[in-house]
């Protein structure tokens, strides 16, 4: 049986975790985004993934699914469970304090508009 690995996946799977455990925990607040019309759900999720340059397949398999699974959950389809929701914020590395935030009930962050200042 061959296995062929993609040296560049690889890297970048190495440098990701290398960043998670080498990274101190920094408390992370969640950004406050301007909503217009039906913007997209769970935009805090959506931020800090991007902030930590991480994809919905990588956070998909940390946290146990596919990623058609947390699609179907970052899209309000299909609920998340609170086990999941946490495996999240420990892959994120978002202090639980902030769990309203992440995952509201309607799936959209609770701002109007952002703060400045």
């Amino acid at each position: 049986m061959n296995i062929t690995l993609d040296p560049a996946a690889v890297a970048k799977e190495i440098a990701r975790e290398l960043s998670a455990i080498l990274e101190p925990l920094q408390p992370h607040e969640p950004v406050q985004h301007e909503y217009i019309g039906n913007n997209k759900l769970f935009a805090n999720i959506r931020s800090r993934m991007e902030e930590l340059s991480m994809d919905q397949e990588y956070l998909a398999k940390k946290i146990g699914l596919c990623r058609e699974s947390l699609s179907g959950r970052m899209t309000g389809r299909v609920q998340w469970t609170l086990d999941e929701m946490y495996a999240a914020m420990d892959v994120l590395r978002i202090p639980y304090k902030h769990l309203q935030a992440y995952f509201p009930k309607s799936g959209k962050t609770e701002f109007i508009r952002k703060l400045t200042g």
